[in-house]
């Protein structure tokens, strides 16, 4: 069983916590980092850091809400993240939640699950 890790994201610890604990994971021999999105890092810049201050886990950014990121902006994110580590770089797409789409963004989280649908079919033909 493989068993991957994810960085916290919490709004009251200092986010240099997150690349903190993505270094200890790759010591650790954990095979996979999630990298998520809320209100401390932006994904893709923490991603990249992650990848030059690691040697060998896999990074996988997300989820990354797709009512507040579309879909080209997600796909060069990635392939930024990629370009600058080296390293093949996973994203995972999600709706998120009320409080960072429509307090934080305010944007709307109606038809949550077609921006979805929409979002993985571009961002899969952008990649």
């Amino acid at each position: 069983m493989d068993i991957s890790a994810v960085v916290g994201m919490w709004l009251d610890r200092p986010p240099e916590e997150a690349l903190h604990t993505a270094v200890l994971a790759d010591r650790l021999g954990f095979g996979e980092l999630w990298i998520g999105e809320t209100g401390t890092w932006d994904a893709f810049a923490l991603a990249t850091a992650v990848g030059l201050a690691t040697d060998t886990i896999a990074l996988t950014v997300g989820p990354v809400p797709v009512a507040v990121r579309d879909p080209a902006m997600i796909a060069m994110g990635a392939a930024s993240v990629t370009a600058l580590t080296r390293r093949r770089v996973g994203v995972a797409l999600g709706t998120s939640n009320p409080t960072l789409v429509e307090d934080w963004h305010g944007r709307s989280r109606a038809g949550a699950a077609g921006t979805l649908e929409e979002s993985v079919r571009a961002v899969a033909a952008l990649l």
